[in-house]
C-alpha cells in the first residue's frame, strides 16, 4: 500500500499545484489589471469571503450552487445531467473511496452492508446515466452549443471510465471473495456483473488485483487533472454564484472611475498587462460551457459566430493567454498564438452588443456585460487592438465633443425649430433642472423629434429647465463601452463642471445610455444630485394627475432598452404610463423585461459592423410583428432609430414612438394648481 499512498500524495500535490497556479493567475490579474495593486486583490478576496455572511448569498449558494435552480429554470434536461454528474460523484467519493478507510478505523461499516451497497450502485448508475445524457447532448444537439473541445470529451470519458471501472472492480471483488447473493445482492449492478463474468474462469485474484490498480491509477490521474480542466468550475462556479449574489460597493467602480483602470496604452501584445479583476479571472474559470449564452445572443442568431458570445470569448481568451498549466499543449492547450487567432478574438469581442441578455441565462450568474467590457478594455487599451472606427470616434470626441464629429456648437440646433421656448434656455446662469440631451438625440435627424418632444413636456410641466447646448459634451458611454474608459474621464469632468456651474440638483435624460453612464460613473450621488429618465418624469406627471391621456388608444407594445432595463432595473415605470394610455390594449412583448431582446444598436457595434446591427434588429422586429400591435413605444433614441429603420425595411405598418413623443402627442397637461400638490409628489418620486 505504500506505493499507492505515494502515488496518492503525488496526485494531491499535482492537484494542489494546479489550484495554486490558477489562483496565482487570478491574483496576477489583480495586481497588474483593474484592481491595480495587492490592496485591490485583498479587497477582492475580502469581498468574496464577506459575501458568505449575507443570507442572500448563502441562499444563492444552496439553491443555485448546489441544487442548480438556474439550470432547472432554463432546461430540465441540462439540470438532470448536472444533477446526476455532480451529486453522484460527490456521493461516490465518501462511499466508494472512503468506505474501506472508515472500516479500517474500526468503525462498524463495510461496503457489503445492504444500505451501503445499494446506495453505492445507485450512485454509480446515476453517474453513468449523466455521462450518457451529456454525450448524447454533445452528439445530437437540439440547440446551438459551443464546439466540442478535446477537454470536453476527455472529461466525459474519464468520468465514464471511472464509473464503469468501479462496477467492474466491484464485480471482481465479489468473484475473488465469493460473496453470496444474500450479502452482495444489494449491490445489484455489481453483483449481477459478477454473475455475468463468472463463466469466464479467469484467475480471480489476479483479475481483482489488476482491476484495483487500474481503477486506482485512473482515479488518481483524474484528481490531478481537475484543476487543469473545465472541471475546475466545480469550485469556481459556486464561488462566483456567492460573489455575484451579494455584491458590495467594492465590486463596483467609484462614481467617477470607469469599470476598469487602463494600463499603459503602449503595452505590447503578450506583456501580461490585463484589464480584468481577480474576480473576473475567476469568472473565466467558472464558465461551464453550457451554451446558454449562445442561445440568448442575438448576434449569434444573426451571424452564427461563437466568438461573439461569452463562451466563445472565454474559450479564445484562455487559448491566447492561459499558459499556467503544465499540461497545456498536451491536453488541449495552446501551441503558439497566430495573428489570425488574435484577429478572431478581437472580432468576436467587438461584435458583442453588450446588451447583457446572456447574463439572465447564465446558470452560474457570470456578470457577462462587465466581463465583455473588461475584455474590450484589455484589447483596446492594454494591447492596442480595436476596430479602426473606434479610434475615429475617440478622435471625434476629443476634437468636437461628440462621436459624430459635427460642430459641437450645433448640438442644440434641433431646439431652434420649436416655438415658445424660453429665450434664455441655453444661457441660464442657474436652473433647477438640467436636460442632458446626448449625442444621438442631438445630431441624428432620425430621432431629433424625441428631444423636441421631451423638452416640450418639461416646459409644459412648468419646470425650470436649461440646456447646456454647445457646452454639453458626450457623456462618455461610447468610449467606455469601446474599451477606452480612460479617455472618458475628461468628458465626465467637463460635464460635471458645467452642472456645478448651473447649480441644478436634478438632471433628466431621454437617452438610457447617458442615464446609465451618469448613474454609474459620475460623482452625482456624493453631491446630492438626482437623476431621472424621461419615462420616470412622465410617469410621475401621470401619477400626480398633471398629465392625462385621451381615451380610445390603439393596441400598443413596449420594448425594454438594455441600459434602462437590465442596466438600471427600470421596467415597471414605462409600463405604468402605457397602461394609462391603453388600459385595455397594452400587449406585452415576448420576450421582455430581463429577457428583452437587444435592438442591435448597442455596444458601439454600428460603428464597424452595420450589417450585424441590422441582423440583430431583425430578431427584435420579428418579435414585435408577432404581437399584432400597431404602435411600438420605445424609451431610447438609438432603439427607435434602429428599429424604425428595420420595420420600414420590411414594409411593416407598425408605428414607432418614443415615450416622450407619446406623452406630447396623446397627453393633455393639467394646471398644477388643479392637480393639487403635484410638485411635492413629483419631488418625492424623483428622489426615490
Amino acid at each position: 500500500m505504500w506505493i499507492f499512498h505515494g502515488l496518492a500524495a503525488l496526485s494531491l500535490l499535482a492537484f494542489t499545484a494546479g489550484v495554486a497556479g490558477r489562483i496565482r493567475f487570478w491574483l496576477r490579474a489583480g495586481r497588474t489589471g483593474a484592481a491595480g495593486s495587492r490592496g485591490g486583490v485583498r479587497v477582492a478576496v475580502r469581498t468574496s469571503v464577506g459575501a458568505l455572511r449575507k443570507p442572500r448569498a448563502l441562499r444563492a449558494l444552496a439553491v443555485d450552487g448546489l441544487l442548480f435552480r438556474r439550470l432547472w429554470r432554463l432546461s430540465r434536461y441540462r439540470w438532470l445531467i448536472h444533477f446526476l454528474l455532480a451529486w453522484s460523484f460527490v456521493g461516490l467519493f465518501p462511499i466508494g473511496s472512503l468506505g474501506d478507510m472508515v472500516a479500517s478505523l474500526g468503525i462498524p461499516l463495510g461496503k457489503d452492508d445492504p444500505w451501503f451497497a445499494a446506495i453505492n450502485d445507485t450512485l454509480g448508475l446515476g453517474l453513468i446515466a449523466g455521462v450518457v445524457l451529456a454525450a448524447a447532448r454533445r452528439l445530437f444537439p437540439g440547440a446551438p452549443r459551443p464546439a466540442t473541445a478535446f477537454d470536453d470529451g476527455l472529461v466525459l470519458g474519464l468520468i465514464g471510465l471511472l464509473a464503469l471501472g468501479g462496477f467492474v472492480l466491484e464485480a471482481g471483488r465479489y468473484l475473488e471473495d465469493a460473496v453470496p447473493a444474500s450479502t452482495g445482492g444489494y449491490a445489484y449492478a455489481g453483483h449481477a456483473l459478477s454473475l455475468a463474468l463468472e463463466p469466464l474462469g479467469a484467475n480471480r485474484e489476479a483479475l481483482h488485483e489488476g482491476l484495483w490498480w487500474s481503477h486506482a491509477l485512473l482515479a488518481l490521474g483524474f484528481i490531478a487533472y481537475i484543476p487543469h480542466s473545465k472541471l475546475f468550475h466545480i469550485f469556481t462556479a459556486p464561488a462566483t454564484i456567492v460573489r455575484n449574489a451579494a455584491p458590495t460597493s467594492a465590486q463596483f467602480p467609484a462614481p467617477s472611475t470607469p469599470d476598469a483602470t487602463p494600463v499603459a496604452p503602449t503595452a505590447a501584445v503578450g506583456t501580461g498587462h490585463w484589464a480584468l479583476r481577480a474576480g473576473q479571472m475567476m469568472e473565466l474559470d467558472a464558465c461551464i460551457r453550457c451554451g446558454k449564452c449562445m442561445r440568448a445572443c442575438s448576434s449569434f442568431q444573426a451571424r452564427g459566430d461563437e466568438g461573439a458570445t461569452l463562451v466563445g470569448m472565454i474559450r479564445q481568451r484562455r487559448n491566447l493567454f492561459d499558459v499556467t498549466s503544465p499540461l497545456a499543449g498536451v491536453l488541449g492547450g495552446r501551441n503558439g498564438v497566430s495573428a489570425e487567432q488574435w484577429e478572431r478574438f478581437q472580432a468576436g469581442v467587438f461584435s458583442c452588443t453588450l446588451c447583457g441578455r446572456c447574463e439572465q441565462f447564465c446558470p452560474v450568474g457570470i456578470k457577462t456585460r462587465g466581463l465583455a467590457m473588461a475584455l474590450r478594455l484589455e484589447l483596446a487599451t492594454a494591447r492596442c487592438m480595436m476596430p479602426k472606427n473606434l479610434g475615429v470616434a475617440r478622435d471625434a470626441v476629443a476634437e468636437e465633443g461628440n462621436v459624430f464629429r459635427f460642430p459641437n456648437e450645433d448640438r442644440a440646433m434641433w431646439a431652434e425649430f420649436l416655438d415658445d421656448i424660453p429665450a434664455d434656455l441655453m444661457d441660464k446662469d442657474h436652473a433647477e433642472v438640467l436636460y442632458f440631451v446626448g449625442c444621438v438625440s442631438s445630431f441624428s435627424p432620425a430621432v431629433q423629434e424625441i428631444p423636441q418632444a421631451f423638452l416640450q413636456v418639461l416646459l409644459k410641466a412648468g419646470m425650470d429647465v436649461a440646456l447646456l447646448a454647445g457646452n454639453e459634451r458626450c457623456c462618455g458611454f461610447p468610449l467606455i463601452m469601446g474599451g477606452l474608459a480612460g479617455d472618458a474621464r475628461a468628458l465626465i469632468d467637463h460635464n460635471m463642471a458645467e452642472l456645478r456651474r448651473l447649480g441644478a440638483k436634478l438632471v433628466v435624460f431621454n437617452c438610457p445610455s447617458c442615464y446609465y453612464t451618469w448613474k454609474k460613473y459620475y460623482p452625482v450621488e456624493a453631491e446630492g444630485i438626482r437623476l431621472a429618465h424621461a419615462s420616470e418624469v412622465i410617469n410621475d406627471l401621470v401619477q400626480s394627475g398633471r398629465l392625462v391621456f385621451e381615451s380610445g388608444a390603439m393596441p400598443v407594445t413596449y420594448h425594454d432598452p438594455c441600459d434602462l432595463g437590465r442596466g438600471l432595473g427600470v421596467y415597471d415605470v414605462p409600463r405604468d404610463v402605457l397602461k394609462r394610455f391603453a388600459p385595455a390594449d397594452y400587449i406585452e412583448l415576448t420576450p421582455s423585461r430581463e429577457a428583452a431582446l437587444c435592438c442591435g444598436g448597442g455596444g458601439d457595434v454600428e460603428m464597424w459592423d452595420p450589417d450585424l446591427v441590422a441582423g440583430v434588429n431583425t430578431v427584435l422586429t420579428d418579435a414585435v410583428l408577432t404581437t399584432g400591435a400597431g404602435l411600438l413605444v420605445q424609451a431610447c433614441p438609438q432603439c427607435k432609430r434602429v428599429t424604425q429603420r428595420g420595420l420600414e425595411s420590411r414594409g411593416a405598418g407598425v408605428r414607432t414612438l418614443d415615450i416622450a413623443e407619446l406623452a406630447l402627442e396623446f397627453g393633455t397637461f393639467v394646471d398644477e394648481t388643479v392637480a393639487g400638490g403635484a410638485a411635492q409628489e413629483r419631488e418625492s418620486a424623483w428622489h426615490r
